[in-house]
């Protein structure tokens, strides 16, 4: 039965062979040399690519938040505005008991404001 021996093909490489050349000793140092040095190389690449790949998926991480965040804001930004346009309604409506109509309706012009379009438009629907 053979027996296998365990040694990492570099260490087989640089064992000098008393049966063979000078020449196919160094040939097979210089072999050896160049599986290290494309084997740093690779450990190179696989470093920058693990750090790549962390700082994509943290930058994901970021961008989840800041969606979640700009969501909220959203979502405020449209309840205030519902406010804003009913508060606007209200004080319309309060300066239609206090003045003329018509110049109820010049103030929400120049303020721009569309109030009395809203107003008019659902007695319209009844």
């Amino acid at each position: 039965m053979k027996q296998t021996i365990d040694i990492d093909i570099v260490d087989r490489l640089r064992i000098n062979w008393t049966s063979m050349t000078d020449m196919g000793n160094e040939e097979r140092a210089e072999a050896a040399a160049e599986i290290e040095r494309l084997r740093a190389e690779r450990d190179e690449y696989k470093d920058a690519f693990e750090f790549a790949h962390k700082e994509f998926h943290d930058a994901l991480d970021d961008l989840a938040k800041m969606k979640a965040e700009l969501c909220t804001a959203l979502d405020k930004a449209e309840r205030w505005k519902a406010e804003r346009d009913e508060a606007r309604q209200m004080f319309c409506n309060a300066m239609t008991d206090h003045c003329e109509e018509d110049e109820a309706r010049q103030i929400a012009k120049e303020q721009g404001w569309d109030c009395f379009k809203e107003a008019s438009d659902d007695r319209s629907k009844r």
